[in-house]
């Protein structure tokens, strides 16, 4: 998106026409917003009054964005932006939350999924009107659900979640009915593939998952991930490998336009810099 400040942006997130992406960036303190603008190819940016701006998503059908924080002098959870403004309020505190995970929302705004802070109690539904929580899924003893990949299909109709048996040393997308039932396995990794944050994005059709999965290469730190990425239908059809540079890949997001992805890659490395006659 931008070859300035290499290492400063993250989070990308698609708006629902396809021709804005928002994302993090930390190029100063405190972060801010970045949006790319897909028909002019340049990049504003909004400074939302609070400590701390974290992963973002449009909502509102395109009007405001999500995103995680706290203010100044207010509680830490998520909080409501003004795509043009930059004005923020507090939509719902963690303490009412019961998490400072972002979650997901359906595409009318009429309810939120997230998991809960302590992820041993499982999945929710918050009806945003009425304020009814249900509960979605709740993970077996050994089953971890640790890591934030929450996308909701298109259409609304399902959740796509992750969890890890610890034991076994899997990782598995699994599959539920947006209003609850039963939660079923698609795509399943075995060490040292993992998913890293944000690995599922649904195609527009809401009829295959298009998955991130990443392993370690060359690094006793576990900083540097090579990625592969797989397309896996929900009819049960075979998942098919789509041929990729290797990079790492995280928050895989697909444009409306079903042709185009957005992601960071996140590789950590240092220089050291000798700068001569400076005085």
């Amino acid at each position: 998106m931008t070859e300035r400040f290499i290492g400063s942006y993250s989070a990308p997130n698609w708006s629902e026409d396809g021709r804005q992406l928002v994302f993090n960036t930390k190029r100063e303190l405190p972060e801010a917003l970045a949006i790319y603008d897909a028909s002019t190819q340049k990049i504003r940016y909004l400074k939302p009054d609070l400590l701390g701006v974290g992963r973002p998503q449009w909502v509102e059908h395109g009007a405001a964005i999500m995103v995680t924080g706290h203010a100044r002098n207010g509680p830490a959870g998520l909080y409501r932006v003004d795509a043009l403004t930059g004005d923020a309020r507090l939509f719902r505190s963690g303490r009412d939350l019961e998490t400072t995970f972002e979650g997901v929302w359906s595409r009318d705004g009429k309810f939120h999924y997230n998991r809960f802070g302590d992820w041993r109690r499982g999945l929710f539904r918050l009806d945003i009107a009425s304020g009814e929580r249900r509960i979605l899924y709740v993970p077996p003893p050994g089953f971890n659900m640790g890591l934030e990949n929450l996308a909701i299909s298109p259409d609304g109709r399902t959740l796509a979640f992750q969890i890890r048996n610890q034991a076994a040393g899997t990782s598995s997308l699994m599959l539920i009915p947006a209003e609850g039932g039963v939660a079923k396995p698609l795509f399943t990794v075995q060490d040292p593939q993992k998913f890293l944050y944000g690995s599922f994005t649904w195609t527009t059709d809401s009829q295959s998952v298009l998955i991130s999965s990443s392993r370690v290469v060359g690094n006793p730190r576990g900083e540097e991930r090579v990625s592969e990425l797989w397309l896996a239908p929900v009819n049960g059809s075979a998942p098919r490998k789509i041929e990729f540079p290797g990079m790492g890949v995280m928050c895989l997001r697909l444009n409306p336009d079903g042709k185009t992805i957005a992601f960071h890659s996140r590789i950590y490395k240092s220089q050291i810099w000798v700068l001569e006659k400076f005085l």
